[in-house]
């Protein structure tokens, strides 16, 4: 059994010899797995190790270091949240009312949407349970009414995935109504509100939210796999209106700034938000699977043993990262890197992490016997953008995450095993559930969430679903 975090094993020696075992660790690691550059960061209670490898571009290389600019992906959402409970804890906005009473913009819709759309709740903005469609992308222009924009125009074209309040499934649309919210009730951008209330406070300097602030910093360009190399992409994957759901973009240094503030309240001038404010962000409001639950837009993960508060960030594949913390220890760890293999590097340096630090041992979860009839589990579930293929050989099944309308980022045909009744682990990652078929009121199964995306089960008769996303944060 791990060590309880309130009591780690005299593992660490000194502050020097982690920031060496780290640094080896990550140039190993970044090397085999094939990430052009990376940075990670650890705090544990007040004192920073940092490690950093590679370049930011294989096209014009600069040394990463622990000031590069990285985009931070979905992490962002954590910042949109806390800038939200600011207006909570002043009293401006209650989580339990309609979205519509603060944004009559989400009713004007077709009618057959106006229902759902209007037991839409704050709240469910934040636990990815609004129930439409959350893998949208589109463009709303450059300028200040981006957010507007964003809401008139789009989310009435955008249908219905779920019932509000109902059958959570990861929801990046909802991050941008968010926002727009806190922009009609604060007065004023959401990034100028956003540095003002949470950037400023906490001392993040080196986390900004526009092209033009990071153009002449030293910043990650992201790459993709092309004929078997790296190559650099250079573009801007979001545009103005998702970059409250996954577009800024900040250093390893200031992610465990932002990281101390989380865990412990302290920044550099008065918070945005309380202790109490803090903590009700991490407790559970919806569930993704029986070792995950979501917080007010944190993503709380058993792991190790531990009660990790977490999340991470995938922006079209080209810069990923990922965050956790065990607040019990004064602990967290960040890992940012620019390509697809990042994601790997993140888990990778999170488990040795939690074991060179806590002491804490991520192991397989135990397998149960499949069952009898894995027919009734095999099809496609549409999931919006996406849609994950579930398929049976040799007495097993397979899975693979597909896009239709960017076939290169399809994922790959991943061997599963069961864990539980209906709950599904790879060997990618055994030491947690990957995924969990749902069932209707009649016990059949209508629903596969799989990698905290709920996919509606597609009839069997049907062609693979098309897609008009584009890339976007996943």
């Amino acid at each position: 059994m791990a060590p309880t975090p309130q009591n780690p094993p005299a593992v660490a020696t000194t502050d020097a010899d982690l920031q060496a075992d780290l640094q080896e660790f990550l140039g190993a690691a970044a090397a085999d797995l094939g990430v052009p550059g990376a940075a990670v960061g650890i705090t544990y209670r007040g004192v920073d190790t940092v490690a950093v490898t590679g370049v930011t571009s294989l096209a014009d290389p600069l040394p990463i270091d622990a000031d590069t600019l990285f985009m931070i992906g979905s992490t962002s959402k954590t910042y949109t949240a806390t800038l939200a409970m600011s207006l909570v804890q002043q009293g401006l906005l209650d989580l339990d009312r309609p979205v519509h009473e603060y944004l009559p913009d989400v009713l004007a819709c077709p009618p057959e949407l106006r229902e759902q759309r209007a037991a839409v709740r704050v709240c469910d903005l934040f636990t990815h349970t609004a129930g439409w469609v959350g893998d949208v992308y589109f463009d709303a222009g450059p300028g200040d009414d981006a957010l507007a924009r964003a809401v008139h125009e789009q989310l009435p074209t955008v249908p219905q995935h779920t019932a509000p309040g109902n059958r959570a499934s990861y929801n990046n649309l909802s991050m941008v109504v968010a926002a727009r919210l806190v922009e009609v009730l604060a007065g004023g951008s959401y990034e100028a509100l956003l540095r003002s209330r949470v950037l400023e406070p906490i001392g993040l300097t080196n986390t900004f939210l526009f092209p033009a602030e990071v153009a002449n910093r030293r910043h990650a360009v992201g790459h993709r796999e092309v004929a078997g190399r790296q190559v650099p992409m250079p573009d801007w994957p979001l545009p103005r209106c998702f970059t409250p759901t996954g577009g800024v973009l900040s250093s390893v240094r200031d992610q465990l700034a932002y990281a101390r503030f989380q865990l412990t309240g302290r920044g550099a001038g008065d918070p945005p938000i309380d202790d109490t404010t803090r903590e009700m962000m991490r407790r559970p409001r919806s569930t993704m699977n029986p070792a995950q639950q979501v917080g007010i837009n944190w993503l709380l993960r058993e792991r190790a043993g531990l009660q990790l508060v977490a999340h991470g960030g995938n922006v079209s594949y080209l810069q990923l990262s990922a965050f956790a913390m065990v607040p019990e220890a004064e602990f967290a760890v960040s890992t940012l890197t620019n390509a697809r293999p990042g994601e790997k590097l993140g888990g990778r340096v999170l488990d040795w992490a939690l074991q060179r630090v806590l002491g804490a041992q991520a192991t397989p979860l135990p397998t149960v016997p499949p069952p009898g009839d894995l027919a009734e589990l095999v099809g496609d579930y549409g999931t919006g953008d996406a849609f994950v293929a579930v398929r049976e050989g040799a007495g097993a099944l397979t899975v693979q995450t597909r896009y239709p309308a960017e076939p290169s980022l399809d994922g790959p045909v991943l061997p599963a095993h069961f864990i539980g009744p209906d709950l599904l682990a790879t060997n990618e990652d055994p030491a947690e559930p990957g995924g969990v078929f749902l069932r209707d009121a009649d016990g059949r199964v209508d629903a596969l969430r799989w990698s905290l995306r709920l996919g509606n089960r597609l009839p069997t008769d049907s062609a693979s679903p098309d897609s008009t996303a584009g890339p976007g944060d996943r």
